[in-house]
């Protein structure tokens, strides 16, 4: 007689298998979503031309021109890298674009001040339109320590923003 062996799986072994696959796929769906994630965060920093209805400005590799339109800035954008030591509160660079900012073309183009012993650098760009009269300021900052490493960035940045043609 030929006998067969018959394996019979006990249940807490099925559920325990049901278990670890569920944890395989759950697993992989999360690497999935991470990976997804950390390329879309990657893209934002990315270099972008921002077109408004107004100006276009060319926001640089490394800037984050964060979304929602809650700014009181008709333009802003930041590096993703802070300052170190006191300045660890700052971000190395920051652009803002003001609309009617209420002052003129008095301002020098390049200014120094020191906050809470942190030396800052301002580079300004302002644009007057045609006809309304409006004018636009792009005001850039960025700690002194760091000139160097954005100064492309920030002669892009002053290089770029312009006014569109129908508001000249």
């Amino acid at each position: 007689m030929n006998k067969r062996k018959i394996f019979i799986l006990h249940p807490s072994s099925i559920t325990f298998m049901e278990i670890l696959i569920l944890g395989f796929i759950l697993v992989a769906l999360m690497a999935y979503v991470s990976t997804r994630i950390k390329k879309s965060a990657a893209r934002a920093f990315e270099k972008e031309t921002i077109e408004t209805e107004d100006f276009s400005i060319v926001k640089p590799e490394g800037f984050l021109n964060p979304a929602g339109g809650n700014s009181e800035y008709a333009f802003e954008a930041y590096s993703k890298d802070f300052g170190e030591n006191d300045a660890a509160e700052y971000r190395k660079a920051t652009a803002r674009i003001y609309k009617n900012p209420g002052r003129g073309a008095e301002l020098p183009d390049e200014t120094e001040k020191t906050e809470k012993g942190v030396t800052i650098q301002t580079f300004r760009k302002i644009l007057k339109t045609g006809d309304s009269g409006e004018t636009y300021e792009l005001e850039i900052s960025v700690l002194k320590d760091y000139r160097e490493q954005y100064f492309d960035k920030i002669n892009e940045l002053l290089n770029s923003f312009s006014l569109k043609r129908n508001n000249l």
